[in-house]
């Protein structure tokens, strides 16, 4: 910071705490479910709603869980105990295969495949 600041007396310097690519994260995005919403929520963690059909999915953003169309990611589908959760209900015969979208459907034929029922 002291040779940009040299190279550079212009710009403003701000204190930033810089990580590097290969730095643990430490407060990494988490993707829970069920019918009541956590209550100490982080920034960024989704979050499955089990009570309604089909399940909707939240993104907390630091004041309140805001929907999310399924369709636009498939973080939340790698949550094994969710897809175990869908696996459940289709057997049960609570769900059918109408009730889920596809990348729910991509990760149960894929559990399916790998035996890790």
């Amino acid at each position: 910071m002291q040779a940009f600041k040299a190279l550079h007396p212009e710009l403003p310097i701000y204190s930033v705490k810089v990580r590097a690519d290969n730095d643990t994260v430490v407060n990494t995005a988490e993707c829970g479910f069920g019918n009541q919403f956590p209550i100490r929520p982080n920034k960024g963690d989704m979050y499955i709603r089990t009570d309604f059909l089909p399940n909707k999915l939240y993104k907390w953003n630091n004041k309140k869980w805001i929907e999310l169309d399924k369709s636009t990611t498939d973080s939340y589908t790698y949550n094994e105990a969710y897809i175990q959760h869908l696996i459940d209900k289709l057997q049960s015969g609570e769900y059918t295969a109408d009730d889920l979208n596809d990348a729910e459907l991509e990760q149960i034929k894929q559990i399916g495949k790998d035996g890790l029922q």
